[in-house]
């Protein structure tokens, strides 16, 4: 582990008695926000994500955790030792009014339109694999005969030269007529309407908010099996992939485009129940509250402990003079009694 800030952990400290807060909730690992905590006896809860760290860190960071995955939830645990939960994001409701219009449209319907509509959403970066997105659709095209549109929303600015490998794979395959850029946008309920199929081609991941939001707003989730993903996304539920390679996706969409009325809208239809059960703003507040007052009395139980411990280490460390005092004393007294035995009394 790095070593702290102490400064920070100081004026963190001073800050937090100062304003009188009562408990603390930090998202991504912030050490010096946890030691400042531990210092001033306040409960501290984190919000933690994807992580590849493994074994016992050492560090008493925090009272209570929770991620978006049961894989990391207990990943985050073992590392610091902490009791965690997994939490899944709040959706706010625009979604959920998206997915009940677009089940009430899908009862008795036909299939997915061959015209497929996919959206891909997230910063333009080989993690996310916009790339094998692309090949994927230019396969498509190639090796089935299917055409289909794929729109992608996200940052372009931070990795260029990865856009341009985008670009000449649509060119490569003749499709960029089909392959849309459209940059980041604050708002995706907008872009979400006009897609079919919600695709995450990544590699790696905690959970995609994107794959809950597409689920809420029912529309077809295809996805690998990366970080928590396999927690809410199988065969029930939507499409999932063996892995992120640009042949996989295509297989997936496949799948997707042969899937029966009634199986699509059954998929459809679970998946808005999940994300209904645990991302409307209430399931996500009450759970956010347990986890508070979890941590509230394990930290109360650990300053407790603490106070113990002091008040113990201090009878141990008498200081000299007293040590002897208490030492003569000791002596005295026996020999008092060996003197009463002695005369009968």
């Amino acid at each position: 582990a790095r070593a702290l800030e102490e400064s920070f952990v100081d004026q963190i400290r001073k800050w937090l008695l100062g304003k009188s807060i009562a408990l603390v909730h930090s998202v991504t690992l912030m050490r010096e926000v946890g030691e400042a905590c531990r210092l001033a006896a306040i409960p501290h809860v984190a919000s933690l994500y994807a992580t590849t760290s493994t074994g016992h860190a050492g560090v008493a960071h925090c009272d209570g955790l929770h991620s978006d995955s049961l894989l990391y939830a207990n990943q985050w645990a073992g590392v610091l030792g902490t009791p965690s939960r997994r939490i899944l994001s709040h959706v706010p409701d625009a979604y959920f009014h998206l997915g009940r219009e677009r089940l009430a449209e899908q009862t008795g319907r036909a299939a997915l339109s061959r015209r497929l509509r996919i959206g891909v959403f997230g910063s333009l970066q080989a993690r996310k694999g916009q790339l094998q997105a692309v090949e994927a659709v230019g396969l498509l095209g190639r090796e089935h005969g299917v055409e289909v549109e794929i729109g992608f929303w996200g940052y372009e600015r931070f990795f260029p030269d990865y856009l341009r490998e985008c670009v000449a794979a649509a060119q490569r395959y003749n499709i960029e007529d089909r392959v849309c850029f459209h940059g980041f946008v604050r708002d995706t309920v907008p872009a979400l309407e006009g897609v079919d199929i919600v695709l995450c081609a990544s590699d790696w991941e905690s959970l995609p908010q994107v794959v809950l939001e597409g689920m809420a707003a029912g529309r077809l989730i295809v996805a690998p099996p990366v970080g928590g993903v396999t927690e809410l996304i199988s065969e029930s539920t939507g499409v999932l992939l063996r892995d992120n390679s640009a042949r996989e996706i295509c297989a997936g969409l496949v799948r997707a485009l042969r899937l029966a009325p009634a199986d699509l809208e059954a998929r459809l239809e679970l998946a808005y129940q999940v994300v209904l059960g645990e991302c409307r703003r209430d399931a996500v507040a009450s759970a956010l509250f347990a986890l508070y007052r979890e941590a509230h009395a394990r930290a109360a139980a650990c300053h407790r402990m603490a106070q113990v411990q002091e008040g113990a280490t201090a009878t141990a460390e008498v200081p000299a003079d007293q040590r002897i005092l208490r030492e003569t004393l000791q002596r005295v007294r026996a020999r008092l009694r060996e003197m009463s035995v002695r005369t009968g009394r």
